[in-house]
């Protein structure tokens, strides 16, 4: 099934990293077989002065991969000392919902499930507030794991189905105020009608 532009989901992947370190990333959303799913994919880059901006860009995505490189630090993603993106992991939890944000975490030099365990557990927000947790060893960048484009994929129908679920209810609820606006027009003018009857007669 061919969908419009429109209809498509706009990814962010959105990180304090530069976006040299997340085209790895771009490029493979960009590819087959995402195209059929997703819209735009962007990188939206996270930092200590562009709050605002970053919020407003926020409202215009419909699923965010929030993206870390332990390259750049510790896995202090939440819930820990210095962690670098508890407000926004709340806020693009709030904003988009909770089954439509994705935690990345790259260069890792374990990425089992083991290791995910161990972060889940010292940082429990990531599941609370995200759908899920992939991680990356520099290994796993070209090809990604089958398992792991999986993930992606099964998260973005997902998403793209609930959309279509509530645009179609947004849609029915319209039909019917639109039904019941046509009802009372059709009454009103009946009684109007006969008011003018009964004072002709």
């Amino acid at each position: 099934m061919k969908l419009l532009q429109d209809e498509k989901l706009n990814v962010s992947v959105t990180t304090r990293a530069g976006e040299d370190n997340v085209l790895w990333i771009l490029n493979h959303l960009r590819s087959h077989p995402y195209r059929g799913l997703l819209g735009k994919v962007t990188y939206l880059p996270i930092t200590n002065t562009n709050k605002n901006e970053w919020r407003s860009e926020v409202e215009k995505t419909s699923f965010a991969l929030l993206y870390h490189s332990q390259n750049h630090g510790r896995l202090n993603i939440t819930d820990v000392t210095d962690s670098l993106y508890d407000n926004e992991l709340h806020h693009l939890s709030d904003q988009l919902g909770r089954q439509n944000v994705i935690v990345v975490i790259d260069d890792l030099k374990k990425s089992d499930d083991e290791e995910k365990e161990r972060i889940l557990h010292s940082q429990p927000s990531i599941s609370r507030l995200a759908r899920e947790l992939l991680l990356f060893s520099d290994k796993e960048k070209d090809p990604m794991p089958v398992a792991k484009q999986q993930v992606l994929l099964g998260a973005f129908r997902s998403a793209y189905g609930d959309r279509q679920t509530s645009q179609t209810s947004q849609s029915s609820k319209f039909q019917w105020k639109h039904k019941l606006l046509v009802a009372f027009v059709v009454v009103a003018t009946a009684i109007l009608g006969r008011k003018i009857y009964q004072k002709r007669h």
